[in-house]
């Protein structure tokens, strides 16, 4: 789905109920309206979101792991 399809308000807020499925919280309209302007399609738009958090997700992950083995595992223990 592009501009030419549905307005602004339309777009996002199918956006933000796709990526509410995956349970991702998004509200910054102001993020993606570019997005829109430039005709993207939605579905997209979602893909790239979704990777984005998922790669964002993993990092924090292998962050977790790190503290785990460091600092924070010899104070508190293996189980953080």
């Amino acid at each position: 789905m592009t501009k030419s399809e549905a307005d602004f308000e339309s777009w996002f807020d199918l956006l933000r109920m796709h990526l509410g499925e995956a349970g991702i919280q998004f509200s910054n309209a102001d993020s993606v309206r570019g997005d829109y302007e430039a005709g993207r399609d939605l579905f997209d738009v979602v893909a790239e979101i979704r990777r984005a958090y998922e790669y964002a997700q993993r990092q924090h992950e292998l962050t977790l792991k790190r503290m785990e083995g460091g600092l924070l595992g010899r104070i508190f223990g293996e189980n953080l």
